[in-house]
């Protein structure tokens, strides 16, 4: 995750004022009442109000710092971002001129932002 954010950070930087990003904090993924990973040491139960998502995406903020041009906003207590727009276990979307144009895929279980860099080179 570290190593995937600070990727993120450095193409936030390189097109600020040209791209906005936005980073939705969703579901939490292992979530401590539902799939807890033995292995994952910061895992948070699920949120069960939009103060408990609040609270988790400063923790979120404190551990893994987004560029200040990065905007951080957080999906409702009915989760419709993530209805809409389904990202577990991990995806992130483009959009360009009010239309979805890429829906990011992990590779190999693994977080990537190929895509993403191939659509930015691209415009």
């Amino acid at each position: 995750m570290r190593v995937f954010l600070e990727e993120l950070n450095e193409l936030a930087r390189q097109y600020a004022g040209r791209v906005q990003f936005t980073f939705v904090y969703i579901l939490e993924a292992h979530a401590t009442d539902e799939w807890p990973i033995a292995s994952i040491n910061d895992q948070l139960p699920q949120h069960k109000s939009l103060r408990d998502r609040m609270e988790a995406a400063s923790l979120f903020q404190q551990s893994y710092p987004l560029d200040p041009s990065i905007e951080l906003v957080l999906d409702n207590e009915e989760n419709e971002f993530n209805a809409t727009y389904p990202s577990w276990p991990f995806r992130y979307w483009i959009v360009h001129d009010g239309r979805i144009v890429v829906k990011a895929m992990p590779e190999n279980d693994c977080a990537t932002l190929k895509q993403l860099r191939q659509f930015l080179a691209s415009i």
